[in-house]
């Protein structure tokens, strides 16, 4: 048998095998331990290494058949030859890689060079790669672990004791990666491929029957034992994908067996390889010590894209030709032209005759798009000629039968249906408060959408700079559910990136802003103007009252969700001509009202941006927010390290975010004897979609500041660290309490306008609800009736703040526990509510039980400490034994209750913190001593907090009636 025509020998290379992995930073002892140099002509060496299986076809004499003599002839000119221990066996592996100095080259597949020979006819193992006592020692130092004389003398040496004492392990894809983390001090096993860390036999239909770990593998799947993944950093996307693949499929097989699996991320561009990276002077502790779980590492990959018909990398892509009809898909930066496409295609759609439809998150953000496009807004229905002739805008919000726009899907067959910013509508869509009433409606007047606009012909057009395969496929699925038709779509990524505009950012990696933003001061004073991105209406409060003081003759303009609807201020509907409107100020502070989808191409006006971010926004959000402004001024960056905001109880697994959702349904309809099917009620597809999204966006606020750093590494932009000790902490300090006491200033302020406003009739509050435009003195009045409504007592400031602080969910549990029938009520009527408005469906994710949360803090005993004369330390047995019970339901705590309790916590802080989802905090008695040691002692307190008078408002009138 001849070898393929496509393959032939290469080059025979130079370079000696020695310097080889010197140069890929492994020590010479691990080089002589496990490498065999095979010389020039040596045929038998290479064979006997080769092909030892079995299996290969042999002559009667027992020598091995021509076609495999000629298969690795090429060996003949020499390489290296590499294997380790057999931990099966604990002797010398036989497997082992073979590195011929002329390797095939595979002229049918883009030349691709075979670099690594492998035993033929035999199943791939691993490489357990021999030590030294050196290095035994380092890696006995670098995990602490003692080396007893017995682990010496076992036969299995060094790995034998990594098995034994549990020792972290790392998994990388090749021998010299492995001697590379070994030198390190890091036991470091190394595989072939990044698949051949499992087993998956298939059936004849190609059907996966089952999946495990390689035996090799499987000894070291132990209990507890962290497992470090550590495979390349392609910059090929299908290769990305693939390993992303299969680590989360080799990950969750030894997360089964009980092992602390996490991922080992390197810095995209800069090292594909481990092993590269260190040669390049990185420093792999750090990379070690904030490997990301497995979970973590999943869910983050959810922002992959992996659809793919044309791939472009250049400037604009207003000029690109798209279908005229299917699903369209567009993944471009931002400032790319995005919009000015849809300007193009939407004045072809007017001269045919053709209606569009634009879908938006933020009316603020709608009303731009749609004025640059040439078409309606829906709220100006009313007074516009010939509205909607070419089509209009809405906010996904407005897509249902009974909203303003009366919305009728009937009436966009053929249509080209637009939603920019996909990504941000579809978890608008699914997570928002303001769809929360009419989500169920809103979900299927968009099924329906999609399926007169299938089945018309029409166009569906998603766009957005992160757009991920979560999108795609949520709107993909939407279709197949409504219109039967799988419609594969045609997707368009841009991944370009020119130097040219990116920008130069100063990262503040603090706990809190106030260097930042003593920085921002120094940069005002010397005569700079600013653009000001942050994700909190009330930080740009702050600010703006700080600067007004300190720099009175500049111009400084606010624009959030309240100064953009009141008639009366200059940032009124200003989002719209943000071009025309900020040329006139020195300093803009800028709420997530145009965190994106906006456009600021001002030249040489603003002089730097500043962001402030608090982990409230998504990271994407946050990276869209600082390049608005499209010039490349140099950006100052504070973000949290740990996000605020989080998505259901924080879960990153979108498998356990949906299974607590249904497993809370169940155990409440059982409690309210409900005979509901919680399957058959819900939207299952969009139930899946909000999960996945949760996930992701759970994962980054665990590191929302390294995450935005590396994000933004990943959109080609210069990050620096701010050096603390380039500033004095004493200025740093005052900025801090300065702002802290405006902070407190305008609380105040705001609730004695509230208390002061006017008093509003349901019918007035009705129409003020239904205003977009409000005045500050609407505002508080509306406020101020919701605030009456909720506590059925006076509005005072008192009452204000607590409201703003989050006191009201809190009293509302203390008083259900106080009376549970009274739960059960309310939860009845709550579910009525979503069923009647859903016509018998409803959105899991919007069940919002109460009887959940009381039922747990009965089953938690923790009223047993109700008791103002007890005193209480954390040496009491009976409190001790209590917490520790308490401990045990940790992850029930964390579904129900959305509160964690951590194994290290004391008996006080587990009590203080369930006292705390009540609103009560333990009173301190003060400290003495005890035996000879020095205790603090604690009580229930006497609750005085108004809380009693609010209790008997709401037993008067029944809060059953706090239905939806």
């Amino acid at each position: 048998m001849k070898p393929p025509k496509s393959k032939s020998e290469g080059q025979l290379h130079t370079s000696n095998p020695l310097k080889e992995w010197l140069d890929s930073a492994v020590s010479p002892e691990i080089f002589e331990l496990n490498v065999l140099q095979v010389s020039d002509g040596d045929y038998s060496t290479a064979y006997e290494l080769l092909c030892y299986s079995p299996n290969l076809k042999r002559t009667n004499a027992g020598i091995l058949a021509r076609s495999w003599l000629k298969r690795y002839d090429h060996c003949k000119y020499g390489g290296w030859w590499c294997s380790g221990i057999d931990p099966l066996t604990w002797d010398d592996m036989q497997w082992g890689c073979f590195k011929p100095l002329r390797p095939l080259i595979d002229q049918e597949n883009k030349n691709k060079i075979t670099k690594y020979e492998h035993p033929p006819k035999t199943e791939t193992r691993l490489w357990l790669l021999r030590v030294s006592d050196r290095i035994w020692e380092q890696v006995s130092q670098c995990y602490e672990i003692a080396i007893a004389p017995e682990d010496r003398e076992h036969p299995g040496g060094f790995w034998h004791w990594v098995w034994q004492k549990n020792v972290p392990i790392v998994i990388v894809e090749g021998a010299k990666k492995a001697g590379c983390l070994l030198t390190l001090g890091y036991a470091a096993i190394a595989v072939p491929g990044i698949w051949n860390g499992r087993r998956a036999p298939k059936d004849d239909n190609g059907k996966i029957l089952r999946e495990s770990l390689i035996p090799d593998l499987q000894l070291f799947a132990t209990l507890n034992r962290d497992i470090y993944f550590c495979f390349d950093n392609d910059s090929k996307r299908k290769t990305r994908k693939n390993v992303q693949k299969a680590i989360e499929a080799t990950g969750t097989l030894f997360a089964k067996a009980g092992c602390n699996v996490k991922v080992i991320q390197l810095p995209r561009g800069k090292a594909k390889g481990v092993d590269d990276f260190i040669v390049a002077g990185g420093e792999f502790s750090s990379l070690y010590d904030t490997a990301l779980a497995l979970d973590n590492y999943k869910a983050l990959n959810l922002w992959e894209l992996t659809y793919s018909t044309v791939n472009l990398n250049q400037r604009w892509v207003c000029d690109i030709k798209i279908p005229d009809t299917g699903l369209v898909c567009i993944k471009s930066p931002p400032g790319t032209g995005k919009t000015e496409l849809f300007v193009k295609e939407v004045e072809k759609l007017m001269r045919d005759g053709t209606k569009t439809l634009c879908a938006t998150h933020r009316i603020q953000l709608g009303r731009a798009i749609v004025s640059r496009l040439a078409l309606d807004w829906i709220e100006d229905k009313r007074i516009a000629d010939h509205f909607g002739t070419f089509g209009y805008g809405l906010c996904i919000d407005s897509l249902h039968p009974n909203s303003q726009a009366r919305f009728n899907p009937e009436n966009w067959e053929g249509a080209t249906f637009i939603i920019d910013e996909a990504e941000q509508v579809i978890n608008h869509l699914l997570n928002s408060s303001t769809c929360y009433k009419n989500r169920v409606a809103i979900l299927k007047t968009l099924r329906q959408l999609l399926g007169v606009i299938v089945q018309s012909g029409g166009r569906i057009v998603l766009a957005d700079a992160d757009l991920s395969d979560v999108a795609v496929d949520y709107i993909r699925n939407l279709i197949r559910q409504q219109a039967g038709v799988d419609w594969e779509p045609y997707t368009i990524v841009n991944e370009w990136s020119d130097p040219a505009t990116s920008y130069d950012c100063v990262m503040f990696n603090d706990s809190n802003p106030s260097r930042l933003e003593h920085e921002l001061d120094k940069f005002i004073k010397a005569g700079n103007r600013v653009l000001i991105q942050t994700d909190s209406k009330n930080k740009g409060k702050v600010l703006e009252r700080s600067f007004t003081r300190q720099f009175k003759g500049l111009r400084v303009l606010r624009i959030d969700a309240e100064t953009v609807a009141n008639p009366t201020h200059p940032a009124y509907g200003c989002v719209e001509r943000l071009n025309e409107v900020l040329k006139d100020y020195d300093i803009a502070i800028c709420s997530p009202t145009i965190g994106t989808g906006v456009s600021i191409d001002l030249k040489g006006h603003f002089d730097a941006v500043f962001g402030i971010f608090n982990g409230v926004i998504s990271v994407a959000e946050a990276r869209q927010a600082l390049i608005r402004l499209r010039e490349p001024v140099k950006r100052f960056v504070w973000a949290k390290s740990f996000g605020l905001s989080k998505i259901a109880n924080g879960s990153v697994s979108d498998f356990q975010l949906r299974k607590t959702k249904g497993k809370e349904a169940k155990i409440i309809l059982d409690l309210l004897e409900c005979d509901l099917d919680i399957l058959g009620g819900t939207e299952t597809r969009s139930l899946q979609t909000w999960a996945l999204m949760g996930a992701r966006f759970n994962a980054e606020r665990l590191r929302y500041f390294d995450f935005l750093q590396q994000k933004l590494e990943d959109d080609g932009h210069r990050i620096s660290l701010f050096d603390p000790n380039n500033t004095d902490p004493d200025p740093v300090k005052a900025k801090r309490q300065e702002l802290r006491q405006i902070k407190d200033e305008i609380e105040l302020e705001d609730a004695a306008a509230i208390v002061a406003a006017s008093d509003l009739t349901h019918s007035q509050y009705q129409q003020l609800k239904d205003k977009r435009q409000k005045t500050q003195d609407e505002r508080f009045a509306s406020r101020k009736y919701d605030l009456e409504q909720k506590y059925q007592v006076p509005v005072t400031p008192d009452l204000v703040l607590k409201d703003n602080r989050g006191w009201y969910p809190k009293i509302l549990l203390h008083y259900f526990m106080l009376n549970p029938t009274g739960a059960n009520h309310r939860d009845r009527a709550h579910l009525q509510g979503h069923l009647d408005r859903g016509e018998g469906q409803f959105c899991l994710q919007d069940l919002r039980w109460v009887t959940a949360k009381t039922e747990a803090m009965h089953r938690l005993k923790v009223m047993q400490w109700f008791d103002p004369d007890r005193e209480l330390c954390h040496h009491d047995a009976d409190l001790r034994d209590w917490a520790e019970w308490v401990k045990g339901y940790r992850r029930e705590i964390a579904d129900y209750l959305e509160l964690c309790i951590s194994e290290s916590d004391s008996p006080i802080k587990v009590l203080a913190l369930l006292l705390g989802k009540l609103g009560i905090k333990l009173e301190r008695l003060g400290q003495r001593r005890v035996n000879g040691e020095r205790l603090r002692f604690y009580c229930f307190p006497e609750i005085d907090d108004g809380r009693e008078q609010i209790f008997n408002a709401w037993n008067s009138r029944g809060m059953e009636e706090e239905a939806a």
